[in-house]
Protein backbone atom coordinates (compact mmCIF):
# COMPACT_ATOMS: atom_id res chain seq x y z
CA UNK A 1 0.00 0.00 0.00
CA UNK A 2 2.82 2.43 0.87
CA UNK A 3 4.38 2.05 -2.57
CA UNK A 4 1.05 2.68 -4.26
CA UNK A 5 0.38 5.82 -2.24
CA UNK A 6 3.78 7.23 -3.16
CA UNK A 7 2.83 6.94 -6.82
CA UNK A 8 0.04 9.43 -6.26
CA UNK A 9 2.53 12.28 -6.11
CA UNK A 10 1.71 12.51 -9.84
CA UNK A 11 -1.29 14.56 -8.78
CA UNK A 12 0.91 17.23 -7.17
CA UNK A 13 1.32 19.23 -10.38
CA UNK A 14 -1.99 18.29 -12.00
CA UNK A 15 -4.30 21.06 -10.81
CA UNK A 16 -6.42 22.48 -13.61
CA UNK A 17 -7.11 26.18 -13.88
CA UNK A 18 -10.15 27.77 -15.48
CA UNK A 19 -9.45 31.49 -15.22
CA UNK A 20 -8.26 31.76 -11.62
CA UNK A 21 -10.21 28.70 -10.45
CA UNK A 22 -8.29 25.61 -9.37
CA UNK A 23 -10.23 22.40 -9.91
CA UNK A 24 -9.75 19.07 -8.17
CA UNK A 25 -8.65 16.13 -10.28
CA UNK A 26 -11.72 13.97 -10.88
CA UNK A 27 -11.83 10.65 -12.71
CA UNK A 28 -14.78 8.40 -13.54
CA UNK A 29 -13.95 4.82 -14.50
CA UNK A 30 -15.78 1.64 -15.31
CA UNK A 31 -15.49 -1.23 -12.87
CA UNK A 32 -12.86 -2.73 -15.17
CA UNK A 33 -10.76 0.46 -15.01
CA UNK A 34 -11.77 1.88 -18.40
CA UNK A 35 -11.59 5.74 -18.38
CA UNK A 36 -14.95 7.46 -18.88
CA UNK A 37 -14.32 11.04 -17.73
CA UNK A 38 -11.42 13.06 -16.37
CA UNK A 39 -10.87 16.73 -15.54
CA UNK A 40 -7.22 16.18 -16.43
CA UNK A 41 -7.71 15.36 -20.10
CA UNK A 42 -9.73 16.38 -23.11
CA UNK A 43 -12.82 14.54 -24.29
CA UNK A 44 -10.84 11.47 -25.34
CA UNK A 45 -9.98 10.53 -21.73
CA UNK A 46 -6.67 9.00 -22.83
CA UNK A 47 -5.25 8.73 -19.29
CA UNK A 48 -5.15 4.93 -19.29
CA UNK A 49 -2.16 4.57 -16.94
CA UNK A 50 -3.68 6.87 -14.30
CA UNK A 51 -7.02 5.07 -14.59
CA UNK A 52 -5.30 1.74 -14.00
CA UNK A 53 -3.55 3.07 -10.90
CA UNK A 54 -6.81 4.42 -9.47
CA UNK A 55 -8.62 1.17 -10.18
CA UNK A 56 -5.85 -0.78 -8.46
CA UNK A 57 -5.95 1.30 -5.28
CA UNK A 58 -9.76 1.20 -5.20
CA UNK A 59 -9.55 -2.54 -4.55
CA UNK A 60 -8.55 -1.62 -0.99
CA UNK A 61 -11.78 0.36 -0.52
CA UNK A 62 -15.20 -1.00 0.37
CA UNK A 63 -18.28 -0.21 -1.70
CA UNK A 64 -18.69 3.09 0.13
CA UNK A 65 -17.14 6.55 0.18
CA UNK A 66 -13.60 6.32 1.48
CA UNK A 67 -10.72 8.79 1.83
CA UNK A 68 -6.98 8.23 1.98
CA UNK A 69 -4.71 11.09 3.07
CA UNK A 70 -1.25 11.41 1.50
CA UNK A 71 1.40 14.09 2.13
CA UNK A 72 0.19 16.09 -0.89
CA UNK A 73 -3.46 15.19 -1.51
CA UNK A 74 -6.63 13.71 -0.09
CA UNK A 75 -7.76 10.81 -2.30
CA UNK A 76 -11.49 10.10 -2.29
CA UNK A 77 -13.03 6.95 -3.76
CA UNK A 78 -16.72 6.31 -4.38
CA UNK A 79 -17.28 2.79 -5.78
CA UNK A 80 -20.74 2.56 -7.36
CA UNK A 81 -20.65 -0.68 -9.41
CA UNK A 82 -20.40 -0.78 -12.36
CA UNK A 83 -18.79 2.70 -11.99
CA UNK A 84 -15.93 4.08 -9.90
CA UNK A 85 -15.63 7.78 -8.99
CA UNK A 86 -12.36 9.27 -7.78
CA UNK A 87 -11.17 12.73 -6.72
CA UNK A 88 -7.73 14.02 -5.67
CA UNK A 89 -7.82 17.34 -3.80
CA UNK A 90 -4.74 19.44 -2.92
CA UNK A 91 -4.42 21.47 0.32
CA UNK A 92 -5.65 24.59 -1.50
CA UNK A 93 -9.11 22.96 -1.75
CA UNK A 94 -9.30 21.88 1.89
CA UNK A 95 -12.93 21.91 2.99
CA UNK A 96 -14.36 21.09 -0.43
CA UNK A 97 -17.33 18.74 -0.08
CA UNK A 98 -15.90 16.03 -2.31
CA UNK A 99 -18.37 13.36 -1.27
CA UNK A 100 -21.37 15.31 -2.43
CA UNK A 101 -19.57 16.35 -5.63
CA UNK A 102 -18.95 12.71 -6.56
CA UNK A 103 -22.56 11.78 -5.85
CA UNK A 104 -23.70 14.70 -8.01
CA UNK A 105 -21.50 13.52 -10.88
CA UNK A 106 -22.89 10.02 -10.45
CA UNK A 107 -26.47 11.23 -10.82
CA UNK A 108 -25.59 13.30 -13.90
CA UNK A 109 -23.80 10.38 -15.52
CA UNK A 110 -26.66 7.96 -14.85
CA UNK A 111 -29.03 10.37 -16.60
CA UNK A 112 -26.82 10.24 -19.71
CA UNK A 113 -26.25 6.48 -19.53
CA UNK A 114 -29.87 5.45 -18.89
CA UNK A 115 -30.67 1.97 -17.61
CA UNK A 116 -29.66 0.43 -20.93
CA UNK A 117 -26.14 1.81 -20.60
CA UNK A 118 -25.83 0.59 -17.01
CA UNK A 119 -27.05 -2.88 -18.01
CA UNK A 120 -24.51 -2.94 -20.83
CA UNK A 121 -21.69 -2.16 -18.39
CA UNK A 122 -22.88 -4.81 -15.96
CA UNK A 123 -22.90 -7.48 -18.67
CA UNK A 124 -19.63 -6.32 -20.28
CA UNK A 125 -17.38 -4.36 -17.86
CA UNK A 126 -14.74 -3.89 -20.58
CA UNK A 127 -17.13 -2.09 -22.92
CA UNK A 128 -15.86 1.37 -23.94
CA UNK A 129 -18.64 3.81 -23.05
CA UNK A 130 -17.03 6.91 -24.52
CA UNK A 131 -19.01 6.72 -27.75
CA UNK A 132 -22.28 6.55 -25.80
CA UNK A 133 -21.23 9.52 -23.67
CA UNK A 134 -19.78 11.67 -26.46
CA UNK A 135 -20.50 15.35 -25.78
CA UNK A 136 -21.03 14.99 -22.03
CA UNK A 137 -17.46 15.99 -21.09
CA UNK A 138 -18.26 19.71 -21.10
CA UNK A 139 -21.33 19.20 -18.93
CA UNK A 140 -19.46 17.20 -16.30
CA UNK A 141 -16.59 19.72 -16.34
CA UNK A 142 -19.11 22.50 -15.73
CA UNK A 143 -20.52 20.59 -12.74
CA UNK A 144 -17.05 20.26 -11.19
CA UNK A 145 -16.23 23.91 -11.87
CA UNK A 146 -19.51 25.22 -10.43
CA UNK A 147 -19.29 23.02 -7.35
CA UNK A 148 -15.69 24.00 -6.62
CA UNK A 149 -16.41 27.74 -6.87
CA UNK A 150 -19.73 27.69 -4.99
CA UNK A 151 -19.77 28.40 -1.26
CA UNK A 152 -23.35 27.32 -0.53
CA UNK A 153 -23.17 23.60 -1.34
CA UNK A 154 -20.32 23.17 1.13
CA UNK A 155 -22.49 24.01 4.15
CA UNK A 156 -23.61 20.61 5.35
CA UNK A 157 -21.23 19.87 8.20
CA UNK A 158 -19.02 17.64 6.04
CA UNK A 159 -16.95 20.36 4.49
CA UNK A 160 -17.06 24.11 5.03
CA UNK A 161 -14.35 26.36 3.64
CA UNK A 162 -13.82 28.69 6.60
CA UNK A 163 -11.78 31.89 6.81
CA UNK A 164 -9.70 31.71 10.03
CA UNK A 165 -9.90 34.66 12.42
CA UNK A 166 -6.81 35.26 14.61
CA UNK A 167 -7.42 34.78 18.36
CA UNK A 168 -6.20 38.34 18.94
CA UNK A 169 -9.24 39.85 17.19
CA UNK A 170 -11.55 39.44 20.19
CA UNK A 171 -13.68 42.48 19.29
CA UNK A 172 -14.29 41.16 15.78
CA UNK A 173 -15.30 37.75 17.12
CA UNK A 174 -17.79 39.29 19.54
CA UNK A 175 -19.26 41.48 16.78
CA UNK A 176 -19.73 38.47 14.49
CA UNK A 177 -21.39 36.51 17.28
CA UNK A 178 -23.75 39.39 18.08
CA UNK A 179 -24.76 39.59 14.41
CA UNK A 180 -25.93 35.98 14.64
CA UNK A 181 -27.97 36.52 17.81
CA UNK A 182 -31.17 37.55 16.06
CA UNK A 183 -34.59 36.53 17.45
CA UNK A 184 -36.38 34.15 15.10
CA UNK A 185 -33.25 33.46 13.05
CA UNK A 186 -33.75 30.63 10.55
CA UNK A 187 -30.26 30.64 9.08
CA UNK A 188 -27.42 33.14 9.34
CA UNK A 189 -24.24 33.32 7.32
CA UNK A 190 -21.37 35.79 7.00
CA UNK A 191 -19.15 35.19 3.98
CA UNK A 192 -16.19 36.89 2.36
CA UNK A 193 -14.95 36.13 -1.16
CA UNK A 194 -15.11 32.34 -1.53
CA UNK A 195 -14.94 31.56 2.18
CA UNK A 196 -17.32 31.46 5.12
CA UNK A 197 -16.53 33.59 8.17
CA UNK A 198 -19.39 32.24 10.30
CA UNK A 199 -22.74 30.52 9.94
CA UNK A 200 -25.46 29.46 12.34
CA UNK A 201 -28.53 27.28 12.06
CA UNK A 202 -31.58 28.95 13.59
CA UNK A 203 -34.47 27.59 15.61
CA UNK A 204 -34.43 23.79 16.00
CA UNK A 205 -38.15 23.57 15.23
CA UNK A 206 -37.74 25.64 12.02
CA UNK A 207 -34.59 24.23 10.38
CA UNK A 208 -33.59 25.31 6.92
CA UNK A 209 -32.68 22.17 4.94
CA UNK A 210 -29.09 22.49 3.86
CA UNK A 211 -30.05 21.17 0.42
CA UNK A 212 -31.94 24.44 -0.09
CA UNK A 213 -28.89 26.63 0.37
CA UNK A 214 -27.97 26.87 -3.36
CA UNK A 215 -31.28 28.68 -3.89
CA UNK A 216 -29.91 31.55 -1.81
CA UNK A 217 -26.83 31.97 -3.94
CA UNK A 218 -26.73 35.29 -5.84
Amino acid sequence: MANILLDFTVFEESAIFVGMLSLPEVHILSGAGKPIFSTKDDDDCSNVSTAGLIQGISSFADDALRQITTPTHVLTFLPCPPLLFFCATPPSLRGLNVGRLLHLLKHHLLVFLTQNGVSLMESNPNYDLRNLLYGTHGVLMAVVSAWTSEVWPQLDGIGVRLIPIPPSTTTTRRHIQSCMDVPGLVFGLISHADGVVAYKQGLPDHPLPIEGMPVLSP
